[in-house]
């Protein structure tokens, strides 16, 4: 199986938190895990939001890092090409996606293997990914 995450459930692995163990065991059981480059900035967003909001301590928030530099470096990442561009544009116009949540369906979509799944727990990237026919979890069929 191949595993797309996009930030909602990258975020998952680093702050444990509703839906954490689902991402956990679809990350350990996959035979690849890939995510897109944009998926860096949005992860480091994410942990400096819950620190600012003390959802995080200091010291929950640097392990936090630690560890999202660990999983960084495990990921197959997808390159923001022309490509995937073009296509991200066409997606978020047929979908209502934001534009970072339209490159994560086009970069998983460019993967293009048989056994992909999409990890989100963004509604409106399941229900866009769904829509083209690609299985996410948690799944919302």
């Amino acid at each position: 199986m191949i595993a797309y995450f996009d930030s909602s459930a990258l975020v998952k692995l680093v702050i444990e938190e509703h839906g954490s163990d689902a991402a956990a065991a679809l990350w350990d059981g996959a035979d690849a895990v890939l995510s897109s480059r944009v998926a860096h900035a949005e992860v480091r967003a994410a942990l400096a939001a819950a620190h600012r909001a003390a959802r995080l301590t200091t010291e929950q928030n640097e392990g936090a890092r630690r560890l999202w530099g660990q999983l960084w470096s495990a990921l197959r990442l997808v390159e923001v090409s022309q490509g995937v561009g073009q296509r991200a544009g066409d997606i978020a116009e047929e979908h209502a996606l934001s534009g970072f949540d339209a490159i994560h369906l086009a970069s998983a979509l460019l993967v293009d293997a048989d056994g992909l799944i999409v990890a989100t727990w963004d509604t409106r990237l399941a229900t866009a990914a769904m829509a083209v026919g690609v299985p996410t979890l948690p799944d919302r069929s």
